[in-house]
C-alpha cells in the first residue's frame, strides 16, 4: 500500500448495543488508515486496517483485536504502538489501571534525516541494524520538520512510500541543508514478530499526592525457530552479531526461478519448467538487483542490467542477514506532590534491560536508568506582577533505552552536538517568568548540559510588550 494517493479508503462499519445496564458493546471494521490507489479496493477481511470489539461501562473498558495503543504522559513516557490483543483499562474515584497484552505490527524506530538542498525526495527510512530491505506500517509514521508536525498528503507536506519505506515532501515543505527532520515509524523487516505486555497503575494517595507507576515488555517471538534448526544453534552459540544465512530457499510455488545464475520474478508462472525459488533480499552496495514495486503493491526484486552503475542506486543480494532476538523490558514510576496552592514537585525513576540475545546463556544485558526531580511555583502574585518560577534537574545513564520519544525533537539543535552517542547525561534547568499585568512578559531561562566530555550552557530570553506604542514588540 502506498501514501501517493490523495484519498484514503472510506470504510467504517461501526455496530453497537446495550449488553446490560451500563454496558455498551460496540465492533468496528474500518480501513480508513490504509491509503489506497485509484484502482485499489478492499476486497478480503485480512484487508481490513482495523476489526476489533469494545466493551464499555462507566468504570471499565476492554478492547479486542486491532487497538491503537497509546500510554504516554509527561515528557519521558511516550508510547504509541499499533498492536493486535486485548487492552483492559480500569478506573474510579482515586484508581486508575490499564494492562495491554498482545502482538505489535511492526518494531518501533526513529531516525533524524538530513536534509539536501533543493532535494525533496525521496528520503530513505530504515531498521534499526541500518537495512534498507523494510516496509512500513501504514499511518504509523510521524514526521517532524524544524519541530513542526507534518502532515500527510500530496496537498500537504509530504507523501510516502509505505512499501519501499520512501517519504517525499511536497512543494509546500521546501528542503535545505539546514533544516531538522526527525521521523517516528513502525516497520515490519521479515525476521521477528513481537509480543508486548503492559500494565500501569494511578492512584491519588491522597489530595496532594499522586503515585503513577508502570512496566512494559517487548519481545521477539522465536516460536518458528525448531531448536533441532542449524539457525537456531548459531544463533544460541553466544553470539549478538548478525549473522548471513542464503536467502533463496526451494519452493514448488516460489515467485522466483533460477536461470543463468540470476533469481527472475515470475509470480504468474509463465515460465513454469523451472525450479522455483522463495527468495529474500538484502541491501547491499555491490548488489546485483534493484526493488521494485509491481502494479498490486508488491514488493519485488529484478537483475540491474546496467554496466554504467555509478552508485546513486540502491542494490541488493539474494541473501539474509539475520539479527539475534531481543527483549527490552521498562519499568517506571513518578510521584506527584502539591504543597498549598503553589508549590508543585515531581520526582521520576526508570529502569531499562535491553537483552541482546534472549537465546544465548550469557549475560548479554544493557541497563540503564533516567532519574528526574523538577519543582514548579505558580502564579505567585506581588502587586501588579505574577511571578512563575520552575526547574528540573534529569540524569540519563548511557544505556537507557526508551520505547519511544523521550526528548524536544530538535534536542540537537538545541544543544548543537550533531549526534547523540552513548554516554551518561546530565541537563538541568531553571525557569523564571514575571507578567506584569497591562504591560509585558518577560521570560529568563538558563539550561546546562553535561554528556560525556560535552560541557554546554544556554540562557534564553523572551520578553513581549503587550501596552502602548510598542504592543506586540518581542525579543528574544
Amino acid at each position: 500500500t502506498q501514501g501517493m494517493s490523495e484519498f484514503s479508503g472510506g470504510l467504517h462499519l461501526n455496530l453497537s448495543g446495550e449488553l446490560d445496564e451500563n454496558i455498551m458493546l460496540s465492533a468496528v471494521l474500518s480501513d480508513q488508515d490504509i491509503l489506497l490507489q485509484p484502482e485499489g479496493n478492499t476486497r478480503d477481511l485480512e484487508d481490513i486496517d482495523q476489526v476489533y470489539i469494545a466493551l464499555q461501562h462507566p468504570k471499565f473498558s476492554l478492547d479486542a483485536g486491532d487497538i491503537n495503543y497509546r500510554n504516554s504522559f509527561g515528557k519521558l513516557i511516550n508510547i504509541n504502538r499499533k498492536v493486535v490483543g486485548l487492552n483492559y483499562n480500569y478506573k474510579n474515584n482515586k484508581v486508575r489501571g490499564n494492562t495491554l497484552i498482545g502482538s505489535t505490527k511492526g518494531r518501533y524506530m526513529s531516525i533524524d534525516i538530513m536534509g539536501v538542498d533543493g532535494v525533496q525526495g525521496p528520503y530513505r527510512l530504515t531498521s534499526e541494524q541500518g537495512s534498507k530491505n523494510i516496509s512500513i506500517i501504514s499511518a504509523s509514521e510521524k514526521i517532524w520538520v524544524d519541530g513542526k508536525l507534518m502532515i500527510r498528503g500530496a496537498n500537504y507536506d509530504y507523501v510516502i512510500d509505505y512499501s519501499l519505506a520512501e517519504i517525499t515532501f511536497t512543494a509546500k515543505r521546501l528542503i535545505h541543508s539546514d533544516i531538522d527532520i526527525f521521523v517516528e515509524y513502525e516497520y515490519v523487516d521479515g525476521q521477528y514478530s513481537q509480543n508486548i505486555i503492559s500494565g500501569l497503575y494511578s492512584s491519588s494517595i491522597s489530595k496532594n499526592f499522586k503515585l503513577i507507576t508502570g512496566v512494559i515488555r517487548e519481545g521477539d517471538k522465536t516460536d518458528n525457530l525448531p531448536e533441532e534448526s542449524e539457525l537456531y544453534q548459531k544463533i544460541s552459540g553466544n553470539n549478538t552479531s548478525d549473522l548471513i544465512i542464503n536467502g533463496a530457499v526451494e519452493d514448488s510455488i516460489g515467485d522466483y526461478y533460477f536461470d543463468s545464475e540470476i533469481y527472475c520474478y515470475d509470480p504468474g508462472f509463465i515460465n513454469a519448467h523451472y525450479k522455483r525459488y522463495r527468495v529474500t533480499f538484502t541491501y547491499d552496495s555491490n548488489g546485483e538487483y534493484e526493488k521494485k514495486v509491481s502494479t498490486n503493491g508488491k514488493v519485488y526484486y529484478q537483475y540491474y542490467e546496467n554496466g554504467n552503475y555509478t552508485g546513486s542506486k540502491d542494490l541488493y543480494s539474494p541473501y539474509q542477514k539475520i539479527s539475534t532476538p531481543r527483549s527490552k523490558d521498562l519499568l517506571y514510576t513518578e510521584g506527584r506532590l502539591q504543597l498549598g496552592n503553589k508549590l508543585f514537585l515531581s520526582g521520576f525513576f526508570s529502569r531499562s534491560r535491553l537483552d541482546n540475545n534472549t537465546l544465548s546463556e550469557l549475560d548479554n544485558y544493557e541497563n540503564g536508568g533516567l532519574y528526574n526531580l523538577s519543582f514548579k511555583i505558580d502564579s505567585m502574585k506581588v502587586g501588579r506582577v505574577t511571578y512563575f518560577i520552575s526547574g528540573s534537574d534529569q540524569q540519563r545513564q548511557k544505556n537507557y533505552s526508551s520505547f519511544g520519544l523521550d526528548r524536544d525533537v530538535r534536542f540537537k539543535r538545541f544543544w548543537d552536538i550533531d549526534d547523540i552517542d552513548k554516554h551518561d547525561e546530565r541537563e538541568s534547568s531553571l525557569k523564571f517568568s514575571a507578567d506584569i499585568e497591562n504591560f509585558s512578559f518577560s521570560s529568563f531561562e538558563f539550561s546546562k548540559l553535561n554528556k560525556g566530555s560535552i560541557e554546554k550552557e544556554r540562557f534564553k530570553i523572551d520578553q513581549e510588550i503587550n501596552s502602548g506604542i510598542a504592543t506586540g514588540t518581542k525579543l528574544k
